[in-house]
């Protein structure tokens, strides 16, 4: 069992690298394109007609990845009113519902998205200013970040149960949780 533990850790490592460098180098890629599109239109009177189109599809790529991001580093947007209004002794059983809610949540969207995925593949649509460019291949990035997503919290609930009991964020020694109040 801890050998598979490890193996899954070593993994996770390595995917979360690949997720950050995907992220950086599709925002470097983009505002290359977009200075390389600035420069042409104004000094040389061209610009290509697919550069905006595909720069909103690789944001929408970097905005699925990023959440995964956010979302495994426990950084994402929240409302903490109601994290702040209840007591602190109940703090953790509210995390951990939201994480339920937010898995459950999530997983139905990349249904849904797998869903959309196979409907466009199946119709082999593809964008106006690129024919060449398959529209499923946009879509796909919601079906990996909502799915990536689930997965991020699904460990947050597995950790939560994995120590028995559920305690303060102070008391948890586990890096995955370390910014969990955020939640």
């Amino acid at each position: 069992m801890n050998k598979t533990i490890e193996k899954y850790r070593a993994f996770d490592v390595v995917f979360k690298k690949f997720e950050l460098t995907f992220c950086a180098l599709s925002i470097l890629f983009v505002t290359s394109l977009v200075t390389l599109g600035i420069i042409l239109k104004n000094f040389f009177g061209y610009s290509f007609p697919w550069t905006e189109e595909l720069c909103q599809y690789i944001m929408v790529w970097v905005a699925c990845i990023g959440g995964v991001i956010s979302v495994e580093k426990h950084e994402h947007v929240s409302v903490d009113i109601i994290y702040n209004i209840i007591p602190k002794k109940i703090h953790p059983y509210y995390q951990m519902v939201l994480a339920v809610i937010s898995t459950v949540f999530l997983a139905i969207f990349a249904y849904f998205s797998y869903l959309e995925v196979i409907s466009i593949k199946a119709t082999a649509r593809t964008s106006v200013t690129m024919p060449w460019f398959q529209m499923w291949w946009m879509y796909l990035g919601t079906l990996i970040g909502c799915g990536l997503m689930a997965v991020e919290y699904f460990k947050t609930i597995f950790v939560l149960f994995r120590k028995g009991k559920i305690k303060e964020k102070d008391d948890i020694e586990m890096e995955d949780l370390d910014k969990l109040e955020t939640m």
